[in-house]
């Protein structure tokens, strides 16, 4: 095995002593840390180094810099318990955690039904499909990214429909009449953010994501919502009761 340079020795005991920092201090979001040149003497290293240390840290979203004043504590990121039941959509289960959260709608569009849509809502005639694309957020900042794809045959003129728009049980039930959809199948799976995740969102590229994917029917009617999310898998639980 390779032995490590001083310059990587330095770097790691740098880092180390950044997070004990905290940790000792109890430092909340934007206390300040201490500068460049601070470190570099005191660790006997050169600005670079200290710097590249700060580099690494804040793409783990530990800390964060203001051109011109320094580095500061990150905010340590909300924590989501989603409760997952058939009964109680997305939004629901998470209003009831936090008064601030808001599902903003991005964009309402109207395509062609894919063949593998049309799979997935077990139909032979695949007319045109809805899809709503929705951002997440809590205290102004985005959490989740959805999108939920309709067909429209069970929606007509729901792009029209969508002035009010809180929720998509909300929708079909007071806007269409129907039962309470049920989620008759749903996929968990983690991955990390994609470039527009991580832009959107403002998380670094290492930030875990969790994928859930929720397949809903309503009774007498059929497969009529599929639904996707991608939210930060830092700050979201997933708990069921069987």
């Amino acid at each position: 095995m390779p032995m490590m340079s001083l310059t990587e020795e330095r770097k790691i005991k740098i880092a180390q002593y950044i997070k004990s920092y905290i940790r000792k201090n109890q430092l909340k979001n934007g206390d300040p840390l201490p500068s460049e040149n601070v470190l570099a003497e005191q660790f006997e290293a050169n600005r670079n180094t200290v710097r590249s240390v700060y580099a690494m840290l804040k793409a783990q979203g530990i800390v964060y810099a203001k051109k011109g004043c320094g580095y500061f504590v990150a905010e340590k990121p909300k924590s989501l318990m989603y409760n997952y039941s058939s009964e109680i959509g997305f939004s629901e289960n998470i209003q009831k955690q936090d008064e601030t959260y808001e599902n903003k709608i991005v964009n309402v569009s109207k395509r062609p039904m894919t063949a593998a849509e049309a799979k997935v809502f077990r139909t032979e005639d695949a007319g045109d499909v809805f899809v709503i694309t929705t951002h997440r957020s809590i205290d102004g900042k985005v959490f989740a990214m959805a999108r939920q794809i309709l067909p429209e045959c069970y929606v007509p003129g729901l792009d029209i429909q969508m002035d009010d728009f809180r929720s998509l049980s909300e929708l079909l039930t007071d806007k269409y009449g129907y039962a309470h959809p049920q989620c008759k199948r749903m996929t968990i799976n983690a991955l990390l953010p994609s470039a527009e995740e991580m832009r959107i969102m403002e998380i670094p590229q290492n930030t875990p994501m969790l994928k859930q994917t929720e397949l809903f029917y309503v009774e007498n009617v059929g497969y009529i919502c599929y639904f996707v999310v991608i939210a930060r898998g830092d700050m979201f639980k997933v708990e069921m009761d069987f």
